[in-house]
């Protein structure tokens, strides 16, 4: 099994993620936003993806740095790949950020689980819990009226 292609695709989708001046996240109003969608294909039909910002994936970088090491690679190498583009990563001019690299192994792992037909997290190590709690941050509405507070709660759980 070999990797054959490897492209991106970025569409827009609605989002609802706003920037404060401090840079922080918060809710905020819906707005459209891209979103690079990374796949990576074997001769056997297989895709992974990985889901990344636009900017993180240029046509340049994987041109560059990605093609070149992963086209012909055995997928489930992800070792070897990944100490090849780190390889890569220095001679790159800061180009191929740690960030690009992650989506990447982001992809080859997604593509191991799909070719070995098991959840990514039983080739990280297994289930480990049942439950998980669960901390959403609501934002900060710029009122002391609690209804914003709660309309966001129930935005949010549901």
């Amino acid at each position: 099994m070999k990797i054959t292609r490897i492209s991106v695709e970025v569409f827009s989708h609605p989002s609802r993620r706003a920037v404060d001046s401090a840079g922080h996240a918060h809710p905020g109003e819906e707005k459209p936003v891209n979103l690079a969608m990374l796949r990576i294909a074997c001769d056997d039909g297989s895709e992974g993806y990985a889901f990344g910002a636009p900017e993180l994936i240029r046509p340049h970088i994987i041109e560059s740095f990605v093609k070149k090491v992963l086209l012909g690679q055995n997928p489930m190498n992800r070792e070897k790949i990944w100490q090849e583009l780190a390889h890569w990563q220095r001679g790159s001019a800061s180009q191929l950020t740690d960030r690009a690299l992650a989506l990447v192994e982001q992809a080859l792992w997604d593509l191991a689980g799909k070719i070995l037909n098991v959840p990514v997290y039983t080739l990280l190590g297994g289930k480990f819990r049942d439950k998980l709690l669960v901390y959403h941050d609501t934002g900060t509405p710029n009122t002391a009226d609690p209804k914003p507070w709660v309309e966001e709660m129930v935005r949010s759980r549901d």
